[in-house]
Order: C-alpha cells, then structure tokens, then sequence
C-alpha cells in the first residue's frame, strides 16, 4: 500500500464522518450523500483493484481522490451552512466528537506513517492521540458539569 492508498482512505473516512454529521441536520440529506458515495467509490475502488492494469488503475485513483475531495467540500459547505441558519443551537458537543475523530483519524494515518519509515509518522501520531486524549477530556467535563447543574 503507497502512499497514495493512504491518501484516499483517509479522505473516505473524513468524507464519511462528514456525511454522519448531516444525518443530524436533514437525514434525507445524509441517505442521499451516503448511497451517492456508496455508488461512485464502490464502483471506483473496484476498478482500482480489479481493473488496473496497465497504469490505469491511477487513473481510476485519480477520479475517486478529485470524486471524494469535490464531495467532502460540498457535505462541508452544507453543514457551516446550517450551522449558521441555526446560530441558537449548542453544538459544542459536536465539536468535541469531532475533535476525537479527527485525532483518531491522525492515529492511523501516524501509524500508517510509521510502519512505511516515513519521518514524520511519529509526531502525526502524538499528535493524534493527543487531539483525542483532549476531545474525551473536554467532553467528560462538559458531561459531569451538566450532570451536576441538574
């Protein structure tokens, strides 16, 4: 696995924890951007592996890494979007969970790193555990603090 395979994976993964955030905004937005992802990178990631020969599978690689990014951009102007429209409701929680995404994410992408003897897997990975260490952290206390106000 290159580097590049690193690459859309993680895009894949951020893409779908994005589309898991829209359930909660409108979930007919989220089935419609899930089965839509399902459909293109199924069919892409099969042409990557079973129909790649002759260098085409990084063109295949290609269309599904511009495919995910164009995607992942579109979920995100849509959820700041709704955050904006909706300014009275708290997602600070939201923020935390995906904080801890985010580290996690950076977990694996560091220790993917690392196994490939790239330099800078190590502080990706600290990095990482660091993110989700402070994101459980933060949630913890904003949990026992509204337990306690009750």
């Amino acid at each position: 696995m290159g580097l590049e395979h690193i690459l859309i994976y993680g895009s894949s993964v951020l893409l779908f924890l994005a589309i898991l955030f829209t359930y909660r905004a409108n979930k007919f937005f989220g089935i419609v951007n899930t089965v839509l992802f399902v459909a293109y990178s199924s069919l892409l990631y099969y042409s990557i592996f079973f129909k790649g020969t002759g260098g085409s599978s990084f063109l295949w690689l290609f269309y599904l890494i511009i495919l995910t990014w164009i995607h992942l951009i579109i979920v995100l102007v849509y959820l700041i979007r709704n955050r904006i429209k909706q300014p009275h409701k708290s997602f600070i929680n939201e923020i935390y969970l995906l904080l801890i995404a985010l580290g996690v994410v950076l977990i694996v992408v560091g220790v993917l790193f690392r196994n490939y003897h790239f330099p800078f897997g190590v502080p990706i990975l600290f990095t990482g555990i660091v993110l989700a260490c402070v994101g459980l952290l933060l949630l913890l206390i904003k949990k026992s603090k509204r337990k306690t106000e009750k």
